[in-house]
């Protein structure tokens, strides 16, 4: 088992005769669970409930048996007996607030032997992007139409509508949606 032990050695010759115990201390210390971690849809998300999807490897052979998922690194106090480990979690929900998010996971085996943390980075978008339609030029000769969008959250626009109504098309029609670049400052613009 894993601790400290006492391990004693014994010698026996070709007489018979039997020595003295020779006895040292040792600590028995397996290897630690290990832990792989990612974000199972995507790294920019509207919702502060994120799916996720742990791979472990248990180099000790006694199981996993629990995932710790924390915002904040709590590797310094994290301890197999601490209080929030679960025995199956497939998602985590992130602080409020926009921004960059990191998500921490631990797991520990039968040994009660804690993983180092493995992290991943979500950006959390709920900042509704502004679009800007243009029409210069007079209807009936050929108008110039100029779309632009901006983006303040830092998740960028990605992608451009335009439909001959004010009804909002589905955010997943992939028919209705033009994908599009965007510069470093997350603005679109196209003419």
């Amino acid at each position: 088992g894993n601790g400290v032990h006492n391990v004693s050695l014994f010698v026996k010759d070709a007489a018979g005769n039997v020595s003295a115990a020779n006895t040292k201390q040792i600590t028995v210390t397996p290897p630690k669970p290990t832990v792989v971690f990612k974000v199972t849809q995507r790294t920019v998300t509207s919702s502060t409930t994120v799916p996720i999807s742990i791979t472990t490897t248990d180099p000790s052979g006694t199981g996993i048996k629990g995932y710790f998922l924390s915002s904040t690194d709590v590797s310094g106090t994290l301890t197999a007996a601490t209080a929030g480990w679960k025995l199956v979690t497939t998602t985590f929900t992130i602080p409020t607030g926009d921004g960059l998010k990191t998500i921490y996971v631990w797991v520990k085996d039968g040994n009660n032997s804690v993983s180092t943390a493995a992290s991943v980075q979500v950006r959390l978008d709920t900042t509704i992007p502004v679009a800007t339609l243009t029409v210069t030029g007079s209807p009936g000769a050929s108008p110039v139409v100029t779309v632009s969008g901006t983006d303040t959250s830092g998740s960028g626009i990605k992608a451009y509508a335009i439909t001959l109504t004010n009804t909002q098309p589905d955010k997943d029609d992939t028919l209705a949606w033009y994908a599009t670049a965007t510069d470093a400052s997350n603005a679109l613009s196209l003419a």
